[in-house]
């Protein structure tokens, strides 16, 4: 099997896992790690951003023991507990590696943390040159360690006496994920795909710019959604799909499109754009 940290194969293939499970789910969207590698040190740095990358930013990986809390015993809460601790991992070396990390920042927990990593992958407590290429296989080891316990989970739960309602919490998460600045740019990234594809009324704008320009046309046709609102139209958008992506998984159970991306959220947003009359760009 291809490490996750290099090939998005191992996430299509937990998806298809979970698809099995229940097709409208996934556990990660569209990702895609970076692999531009140059020598040791950079090798090591890239393999733990993308640990993140598989653990945290492009998906609900590091969410299932949160989901899953009460529902699991034995083996399957061992690996659950498995991804708690690379989520954290990979949450401390993206913060160390990314961040400005300096004591007087109130990041000494951080540095703790990073300290401690280090320890367990290296037996030193400070990295030095030669020691780069035992903590990316330390890290290379964690991600396929999660990919494996993830793989085990989603076994454990398909057959599980309380699958129904972990369903509905997965769905829940799903729809949860599109929250925030993540949520924000899959829905931007959506929106500029869509009027490219479905709307050709929506051609003579760029990515960001016809995202907030359409927000702000959808907000204006919406009874309830006034002016005088502190909150962006993109913003009151994004929450007001959220729901609405909730309320039709609620309504149309395993019938629902799929909520990757190009699913259910990008047939909603056609929805309102074939509903809202012709823009008028500024």
């Amino acid at each position: 099997m291809k490490n996750p940290l290099f090939s998005p194969d191992p996430a299509e293939e937990l998806n298809a896992k979970i698809q099995a499970f229940a097709p409208h789910l996934f556990l990660l969207a569209h990702y895609n790690p970076a692999t531009d590698i140059l020598g040791e040190t950079e090798t090591f740095t890239r393999a733990a951003l993308n640990l993140y990358r598989f653990m945290i930013d492009a998906g609900i990986l590091s969410k299932l023991p949160k989901i899953l809390n009460g529902f699991v015993t034995g083996a399957a809460l061992k690996n659950l507990n498995k991804i708690k601790t690379i989520s954290h991992d990979s949450d401390t070396l993206r913060t160390y590696l990314a961040h400005n990390c300096d004591e007087r920042n109130a990041t000494q927990q951080t540095i703790k943390n990073m300290q401690t990593w280090i320890y367990s992958a290296t037996g030193k407590r400070q990295l030095s040159t030669e020691d780069y290429n035992l903590a990316c296989e330390h890290v290379e080891r964690e991600a396929k360690e999660a990919f494996d316990a993830t793989r085990k989970i989603i076994t454990a739960i398909a057959t599980h006496k309380r699958a129904k309602e972990i369903k509905t919490r997965l769905e829940n998460e799903l729809c949860n994920y599109y929250t925030g600045t993540v949520g924000s740019s899959i829905i931007c990234g959506q929106i500029h795909m869509c009027r490219i594809a479905y709307n050709s009324r929506w051609i003579n704008c760029g990515d960001y710019h016809c995202a907030a320009d359409f927000a702000r046309q959808w907000a204006q046709y919406q009874k309830g959604f006034t002016q005088s609102t502190t909150q962006k139209p993109l913003t009151l958008y994004q929450k007001d799909l959220i729901k609405r992506m909730k309320e039709r998984v609620k309504e149309e159970h395993e019938s629902v499109d799929t909520l990757l991306p190009e699913g259910l959220l990008q047939k909603l947003i056609i929805e309102d754009m074939n509903a809202l009359p012709s823009p008028r760009f500024l």
